[in-house]
C-alpha cells in the first residue's frame, strides 16, 4: 500500500507522537508512507526524516487558506498516487480532506484525537472548522478513526456522521516506555534534589484546557502537608520564560518546588523517574498519551475525569473531578502516603494495563486493518 499522512504540523503533540510511533514500527516493509505537513517544518520532523520517510510542506498561514495552497496539496497527492489517505486532527481533516478529494479517488480516513469541547473554549476559526467537518463527515471520509470512546460520543452528539466510524486507542511502545530503576536518581541529580525526594510530573503543553492554574493551587495544598514533594512540568510553553506560570507559582507559594523544563526529548526517562504522573485538564482530552506513557513505565497516575482517563487508569491510580484543587491534592497525598508494598502493587497494575491495553503494536495492527480493507474495497 501507498499511505499518505496529512497532519496540521509536526510540532510536539499527542497525535504527532502516535503518527511517528506508527511510522517507526510499521510491520510491512512493502508499504510506502509519505507525510504532508500543512505547516512549516517543526520539532518532530527530524524523527520522520530519520526513518527515511519523505515529508512535504504546504506552509499554510492560518487562518487564511489560499487557493494556491489547496492546489499545492492537490499536486502533492496526485504525484504520490496513494492507496489510502490518513488525515490527522481537525484542520488536516478539512483542508487535507478537501484537497485530496480534488486530486484522487483514494479512500480518506479522518483521525480525531480530541473530545469535543464547548464553543467558548475554542478559537472561532477552529469551531468553524469543526462545524464544517460535521457537515462533511458523511461524504468525504471513507472511515473516521476516533482515539477514544469519549471523542466518538461527543462528536456524534455534535452532528458528526455515525456511519463508518471506529475507535482505535492510542498506544505506546512498552520497550521504550518501561520501568527504569536508575531514572529517578538521575533526574533528581539534574534538578539538584536529594535522591529520596518524591516527584510528581505533568507533561502537557501550556494551554487553558490543561488547567495549570488548578495544578499549581493543588500543589500548594500538598506542599503544606509534604514540604519535600517536587513537581516536574514539561511541555511546549512550560518553561521559565512563561511569565504567567511564574506569577501563578508565586501566588500559590510553590516556586521552590516546581521545575519548568519546557520541551524535552527524553520522555521515557522523565516519565519513569516520577513517583506519580498527573493531568489537571478540565476538558478537551480524549486518551492522553502522557498517561499511557507513564503507565507503561509502571508509574501510577492521578488525573481529572476528562475524556477516557477513568477507563485508561482503572484501578492503577485515582481519578478526580476537574477544577477541584483540594481533591486533586488529596489524591496525590493518598498515592504518596501508601506503604511501599501497596505502591509497588499499584505500579505493577499500571505497567500491566499499559502493556496489555495500550500497546503500540495493537494500535498499529488496528490501523493497518482499516487501511488494508479500504485499499482492497477500492
Amino acid at each position: 500500500m501507498r499511505i499518505l499522512h496529512i497532519i496540521n504540523g509536526l510540532d510536539i503533540g499527542g497525535a504527532q507522537t502516535v503518527l511517528i510511533g506508527l511510522l517507526r514500527h510499521w510491520k510491512d516493509d512493502m508499504d510506502q508512507h509519505m507525510v504532508l505537513s500543512l505547516m512549516p517544518r517543526a520539532e518532530m520532523a527530524e524523527q520522520v526524516e530519520a526513518l527515511d520517510i519523505p515529508i512535504k510542506y504546504v506552509d499554510l498561514c492560518p487562518p487564511r487558506v489560499e487557493l494556491s495552497k489547496l492546489l499545492k496539496i492537490r499536486r502533492i497527492v496526485r504525484s504520490f498516487h496513494p492507496d489510502v489517505i490518513q488525515t490527522w486532527l481537525y484542520h488536516a481533516n478539512l483542508i487535507g480532506g478537501v484537497g485530496s478529494r480534488l486530486a484522487v479517488r483514494a479512500p480518506i480516513v479522518w483521525g480525531i484525537h480530541h473530545s469535543l469541547t464547548t464553543r467558548e473554549s475554542m478559537k472561532p476559526s477552529t469551531w468553524l472548522v469543526v462545524r464544517w467537518l460535521a457537515r462533511l463527515s458523511a461524504f468525504i471520509p471513507s472511515q473516521t478513526i476516533y482515539c477514544s470512546r469519549s471523542a466518538l460520543q461527543t462528536h456524534l452528539e455534535s452532528g458528526f456522521s455515525r456511519k463508518k466510524t471506529t475507535v482505535i486507542a492510542n498506544g505506546v511502545d512498552p520497550d521504550v516506555f518501561r520501568p527504569d530503576p536508575s531514572a529517578h536518581a538521575a533526574v533528581c541529580r539534574e534538578l539538584g534534589l536529594p535522591e529520596g525526594v518524591k516527584l510528581i510530573g505533568m507533561f502537557a503543553r501550556y494551554h487553558p484546557m490543561k488547567d495549570h492554574s488548578t495544578l499549581l493551587e493543588a500543589a500548594g495544598f500538598l506542599i503544606r502537608r509534604l514540604p519535600d514533594v517536587h513537581f516536574v512540568l514539561a511541555g511546549q510553553g512550560v518553561d521559565p520564560s512563561n511569565t504567567r506560570l511564574q506569577a501563578r507559582m508565586l501566588v500559590a507559594g510553590v516556586q521552590d518546588n516546581v521545575h519548568l523544563l519546557g520541551i524535552r526529548r527524553d520522555m521515557p526517562r522523565l516519565s519513569a523517574a516520577m513517583s506519580l504522573v498527573t493531568l489537571s485538564s478540565f476538558e478537551g482530552e480524549a486518551l492522553p498519551v502522557s498517561l499511557c506513557e507513564a503507565m507503561s513505565c509502571g508509574v501510577p497516575c492521578v488525573a481529572t475525569r476528562v475524556g477516557d482517563a477513568a477507563t485508561l487508569i482503572g484501578d492503577a491510580g485515582i481519578v478526580v473531578e476537574p477544577r477541584n484543587p483540594q481533591q486533586l491534592a488529596d489524591a496525590w497525598y493518598r498515592v504518596l502516603a501508601w506503604p511501599e508494598s501497596e505502591y509497588l502493587q499499584l505500579s505493577a497494575k499500571a505497567r500491566e494495563r499499559g502493556v496489555e491495553d495500550y500497546n503500540l503494536s495493537k494500535t498499529i495492527d488496528a490501523y493497518r486493518q482499516v487501511y488494508a480493507a479500504l485499499a482492497v474495497s477500492r
